[in-house]
């Protein structure tokens, strides 16, 4: 293989430089052992924390790694910044990563040696696993909690995948079975460069909220413009352990799942990415999968939405957002929509549950 640059680690951050560091020395040490052939790009989305110093620092400790680092003049919102990356790369491929994410270094050989064996792919779909960062130590600083979870696979939140490792056609991998939002979750995906290049990218709105499959899986859309029909590789072994806890717009942290921008996205983002993905010309089996799959996130909190709405009165971000004659229109011949409260499992339903006869209870005692 030649000294190019084949493949660059995209690391989009806005603010959390503690998480971003940590994030920013696991992907290095990982590149440490590929000089030359990975680079890491930074493209910093005008945080008000000195992402800049952190930067820096790395690149003193690691000076065989070409680290690249932008500031942009404003914030661009997410879909904004992860174009932005991508422009800055120089690699055969990308391999866009969460501030919050931390790349393994068995994973990112795995990953180079897919690519080396097989020259013509076009897309990697890589395994990934969870790590809940709010149950970090007081004591311990993000950037040696993030070398434990690394070393320490017991501590991860590893995901079933019914699936074997190997060459496919891109359009099998967008398919409920991976568990990764149809390709959603942006860590799961090594793309070639070239082709995210191919696409003309004006029609992508981007925000600082999420209100559309443009500004919240721009990702999603351009691939749906370049990948179709081509060759592709799902790679079954752990390759990035991706954080949660501490994703408000996740509804986790201080925020709640309904003051989160999480009901926007379900109701109204995930059928647009279905539609993306069709009027891309997504082999019709794939697509009637995914539409399977949206039905169920939907069903799951569409009746929960409209008993908060309107029967309690209560607050539901974004919900001038969401249209909901047309999701009943789009979904209400579909039997998963009217399932999924029993897919959402027993567990949830009961904390759900518990949560509305408490509201109930509250607003009697005042009468």
């Amino acid at each position: 293989m030649s000294s190019k640059v084949i493949l660059s680690i995209c690391i989009p951050v806005f603010n959390r430089v503690d998480v971003f560091a940590s994030s920013l020395v696991v992907a290095t040490e990982a590149a440490n052992e590929h000089s030359g052939k990975v680079e890491i790009v930074v493209s910093d989305n005008a945080s008000e924390d000195n992402i800049k110093e952190v930067v820096e620092d790395v690149i003193k400790k690691f000076p065989k790694v070409s680290i690249k680092y932008n500031r942009n003049s404003e914030n661009l919102g997410l879909a904004g910044n992860f174009l932005r990356v991508v422009e800055l790369a120089q690699g055969e491929y990308c391999w866009i990563v969460g501030s919050d994410d931390f790349v393994l270094a068995s994973g990112l050989e795995a990953i180079l040696r897919i690519i080396k064996e097989n020259p013509d792919i076009d897309y990697v779909s890589v395994e990934f696993a969870g790590v809940d960062l709010s149950k970090k130590p007081s004591s311990a600083s993000f950037v040696d909690y993030a070398a434990s979870l690394s070393l320490h696979s017991e501590m991860w939140i590893k995901r079933r995948i019914k699936a074997k490792s190997g060459e496919k056609i891109w359009d099998k991998l967008v398919d409920p079975i991976y568990k990764n939002v149809l390709l959603g979750s942006i860590m799961c995906g090594v793309f070639k460069r070239r082709l995210w290049n191919s696409v003309d990218k004006s029609r992508i709105r981007v925000g600082n909220k999420f209100t559309s499959v443009e500004n919240t899986y721009p990702h999603c859309y351009i691939y749906s413009m370049c990948m179709v029909g081509r060759k592709a590789w799902y790679l079954g072994q752990t390759c990035i352990l991706t954080g949660s806890g501490l994703r408000d717009w996740a509804g986790e942290g201080r925020s709640g799942f309904w003051t989160s921008s999480m009901p926007v996205i379900v109701m109204k983002v995930f059928p647009e990415l279905v539609e993306s993905y069709r009027v891309g010309g997504l082999d019709g089996r794939q697509v009637t999968k995914a539409k399977h799959w949206a039905a169920s996130r939907i069903g799951g909190i569409f009746f929960l939405y409209l008993l908060r709405r309107y029967m309690l009165r209560m607050r539901v971000e974004g919900s001038e957002l969401i249209d909901e004659r047309q999701i009943l229109r789009s979904y209400r011949s579909n039997i998963f929509f009217y399932l999924s409260p029993f897919i959402l499992g027993k567990k949830a339903i009961e904390s759900l549950f518990l949560k509305f006869s408490s509201r109930l209870k509250q607003l009697f005692c005042k009468q």
